[in-house]
């Protein structure tokens, strides 16, 4: 009889926007391995990453039959797949769940592990397989094209001067707690992001703080932007432009275009945020 692991993991960036007050969308699922290595092997890149809110261990199959209970209580809950809109309370009931069925909490264990193949800023680790680095690789490149093309460009911009394997990149900060970024990573994996980030106890406040102001920095972006608050993270202001990074021919064109809107964010909101209460 072979063991494995109930777990409950959430991405900032997903979100079901009509769950009710208090909810946050959560999946839980069942794996073999480890829940670093299922989440690695998801191969899914976003804006935020996945973390393991907590994860039990089965010594037998007990596991899948975990797994159906737990769908079978939360269907009415079901936002798509096996995510979840969940309370506080919920989440204490699939614990609850867990528990009396024979699981052993290894959160910590699970936690480590991921720290441990995120060390050295992401450089891939025994779990990675040889497409994910690759994937890392690539990431690599491209910020070292971009920083290369800012510098010849005469970039005035003060973000990070180093490429990393990361999906974001720093581009200029602006403020504490508020920095504009550059993201190439994705949930359908086909498009760049320029994002204004404003963290704090107040994201939430300063976000709808420049709202009032929306159409104006918008027409002076002269693009629609998305506005996202997420309650564990911050606030986010983002434009986006289809592409992926593996077309390597397009680089200078998302190179140009990633400028382009670092410089207009900076000029847009950088005298706009420096009275907000962070």
């Amino acid at each position: 009889m072979g063991s494995g692991i109930v777990y409950v993991v959430h991405n900032n960036w997903i979100q079901n926007p009509d769950a009710k007050m208090g909810c946050k969308t959560y999946k839980i699922g069942i794996t073999t391995k480890s829940v670093s290595t299922r989440y690695y092997g998801l191969d899914l890149k976003m804006p935020s990453e996945f973390v393991c809110d907590f994860a039990y261990k089965f010594d037998n199959e007990q596991y899948k039959a975990v797994e159906k209970k737990l769908q079978k209580i939360l269907n009415q809950l079901n936002v798509g797949g096996e995510w979840y809109d969940l309370n506080d309370d919920t989440l204490d009931g699939v614990h609850d769940v867990c528990k009396q069925n024979g699981g052993e909490l290894i959160t910590d264990d699970i936690e480590k592990e991921i720290a441990v193949e995120r060390k050295q800023d992401g450089e891939p680790t025994k779990a990675l397989s040889s497409a994910k680095y690759l994937q890392r690789a690539l990431r690599k490149e491209f910020w070292t094209y971009l920083i290369n093309y800012f510098n010849q460009q005469g970039d005035s911009l003060k973000g990070r001067n180093r490429a990393t394997t990361k999906m974001y990149h720093l581009v200029n900060a602006i403020k504490y707690n508020v920095d504009i970024y550059f993201d190439i990573g994705g949930i359908f994996n086909n498009y760049l992001a320029c994002y204004l980030f404003i963290g704090g106890d107040n994201a939430e406040k300063a976000m709808f703080k420049l709202k009032e102001e929306q159409e104006i920095i918008q027409k002076e972006i002269g693009e629609m932007l998305d506005w996202k608050y997420e309650e564990l993270d911050g606030s986010y202001i983002i434009v986006y432009k289809k592409g992926i990074i593996e077309e390597r021919e397009r680089w200078e064109e998302f190179s140009k275009w990633l400028k382009k809107y670092a410089e207009l964010f900076y000029k847009t909101f950088s005298h706009r945020v420096k009275n907000l209460e962070l």
